[in-house]
């Protein structure tokens, strides 16, 4: 696997190999992670699950992840600030 993403990642024109290197390798380690952890939801689901359900059971927690993901960059607004934005649509 190592000679694949060397190969991956020296491959690219330019004069960004290094660069180029390391960031096919995060995107292979990234890709990993993500496809470890979605076989991970889907184990957990019953037997009895429809493709519907798993594909919802996967969207939640993708929308958990990037709804904490925001909140640790601070990429959020207040229940008041909610409130006033949610106050304007019924306008």
């Amino acid at each position: 696997m190592l000679a694949t993403l060397i190969n991956k990642g020296l491959n690219k024109p330019g004069k960004n190999r290094a660069k180029n290197y390391f960031r096919t390798i995060k995107e292979e380690v990234t890709m990993q992670a993500a496809k470890e952890h979605m076989a991970e939801i889907i184990q957990a689901q019953p037997d009895d699950s429809s493709y519907d359900e798993i594909l919802r059971e996967l969207a939640f927690h993708r929308m958990i992840k990037r709804g904490l993901d925001d909140s640790q960059q601070h990429k959020t607004i207040s229940n008041e600030d909610m409130f006033t934005l949610m106050q304007s649509w019924q306008n």
